[in-house]
């Protein structure tokens, strides 16, 4: 395998003046990699939240640095997937401007720009679903709500004083709230 090793030149940021995409894209190479990987990681990120949720004894079992390293794969094979298709799909159109979205060229470009945007939407509405069990505890249970607001009081740095719990204060009486300082 040949590693390309790119000198950067000065005369490769020309001021105003077009630049071949064939220049462009191995400066923006390292950059398109790195952004490459976060929708991946994003939802690999999400999907080992539902590993935690779907098999929380077995998840604690696993060992960290073989797992973290088979979440960190689906990110290394679909960044490198799109810097060698770029690479190899690069022309010697002129460019005006040298970044990631004009130094891919167009139909990889598109590609990277549509497989990112569906990723992203799956993390989306996979995070409104995880989201969802935060919500139903913050709206039934009263614990739950006046930690949640203590814990949002103390982040725009008021005073959360107001919403301790009182010691010793029974099951019964923090079910009904009366185990709280008003």
């Amino acid at each position: 395998m040949v590693l390309y090793v790119y000198k950067v030149r000065s005369s490769d940021f020309p001021s105003g003046k077009p630049i071949e995409r064939s220049r462009c894209y191995p400066i923006v190479m390292p950059y398109t990699i790195a952004i490459s990987q976060q929708a991946p990681m994003a939802f690999v990120i999400a999907l080992d939240l539902l590993i935690a949720l779907i098999f929380p004894i077995r998840y604690r079992s696993i060992s960290t640095l073989p797992y973290v390293a088979l979440l960190c794969l689906p990110g290394w094979i679909y960044s490198l997937f799109f810097m060698i298709y770029g690479w190899i799909m690069m022309n010697d159109d002129l460019v005006h401007l040298c970044n990631v979205v004009v130094g891919l060229e167009p139909s990889v470009s598109s590609l990277w720009t549509f497989s990112n945007v569906v990723v992203n939407v799956a993390i989306f509405f996979g995070c409104i679903c995880f989201s969802q069990n935060f919500y139903v505890c913050i709206w039934r249970s009263l614990d739950y709500r006046r930690a949640f607001m203590e814990q949002l009081d103390i982040l725009r740095c008021r005073n959360s004083s107001k919403r301790t719990i009182a010691i010793g204060a029974s099951t019964a009486d923090r079910k009904t709230g009366a185990g709280w300082v008003q």
